[in-house]
């Protein structure tokens, strides 16, 4: 354990889908996190690009769109952010934009998870490409990333993080997310490119950290149970192992909170099955209650769930009356 976390902590969190799995648990357990503000990334090109962008607030204009299929995108954006209006995509990607841009200055933690060494070589347009929006192959070409070019985009992106925030942390890890568009063999061979540069970085970054997701994956669960029915993606245990893990980086305190934002979360998510409305205000009651008591002991956030709690409470008296 290089250090510990705190669940008050302002954390920036950059990467593949997996990083979304984790960062979900995150934000579940109440932690001050941003996750992913252009969508999953997977290169460290892009994942590079964009953080050192975030550095000089350089806000997205028409320029930086293009269109294809009717729909207006961003090669550095997911295609959640594509919509058929320009406007309503840019302001889409600048309201992420400008949350990350204040969360990056202030942040104590940046969480980087590679996926792949593989990127997508756009040639109209001379960039490697976050995302390629189903434009037809033939614009594009693929190349694999050397382990120098991955090392050094990714030291330009920290030390461009650094010269807005030094008292970042950066934490990398490697999605276990099998990527094998290009074959089984092609994959291990990226996952070892990243692997590699992360190796190198550690030896002459300060305050550079890595977190074993594909290594708790690949070496101590080693089973396809613990994969999808895609046999490409973690499962839900899979993951919810990987978070167990990371709790030993969390402080006691943490841990304890931890245990209750969970439960609440739970409860949050939980089906009312009874259709007696007493029963369903008495949970109701319950569940403001702790919620309450969360906020008023430990400072977390239920602020917006308690409005949308006691609406429905609220309504069901009315019912019953």
């Amino acid at each position: 354990m290089p250090f510990e976390l705190h669940i008050h902590q302002p954390m920036l969190s950059m990467g593949s889908c997996f990083s979304e799995e984790i960062g979900r648990r995150f934000l579940n357990a109440r932690f001050n996190i941003v996750i992913n503000p252009f969508g999953q990334q997977y290169n460290p090109v892009s994942i590079s690009k964009s953080l050192i962008r975030l550095t000089e607030q350089r806000l997205y204009s028409d320029e930086d769109l293009i269109t294809y299929n009717g729909l207006f995108h961003s090669f550095d954006h997911h295609g959640f952010f594509s919509t058929a209006n320009p406007e309503k995509t840019l302001d889409r990607i600048n309201d992420a934009f400008n949350k990350a841009c204040y969360q990056i200055r202030n942040a104590e933690i940046i969480w980087i998870t590679l996926g792949t060494a593989h990127v997508f070589y756009h040639k109209a347009s001379s960039q490697i490409v976050n995302n390629c929006h189903k434009i037809p192959n033939t614009s594009f070409e693929q190349q694999l990333l050397h382990t120098d070019h991955i090392r050094q985009a990714l030291q330009e992106a920290i030390r461009a993080v650094r010269t807005v925030n030094s008292k970042v942390r950066f934490v990398f890890t490697i999605s276990p997310v099998r990527y094998v568009a290009q074959g089984f063999f092609e994959n291990q061979v990226s996952k070892g490119r990243l692997h590699d540069a992360i190796y190198t970085l550690k030896s002459s970054e300060p305050d550079l950290f890595y977190f074993p997701s594909f290594e708790l994956v690949m070496d101590e669960l080693r089973d396809y149970r613990f994969y999808k029915t895609d046999m490409l993606h973690p499962s839900a245990e899979a993951v919810d192992f990987v978070w167990s893990k990371l709790h030993q980086w969390f402080q006691a305190e943490t841990m304890l909170i931890t245990g209750e934002t969970e439960r609440i979360h739970q409860m949050l998510q939980h089906r009312l099955l009874s259709e007696n409305k007493s029963e369903q205000i008495r949970y109701y009651d319950t569940l403001l209650k702790s919620m309450n008591a969360a906020m008023e002991k430990y400072g977390t956030n239920y602020i917006d769930e308690i409005s949308q709690i006691s609406v429905k409470r609220h309504a069901l008296l009315e019912e019953e009356h």
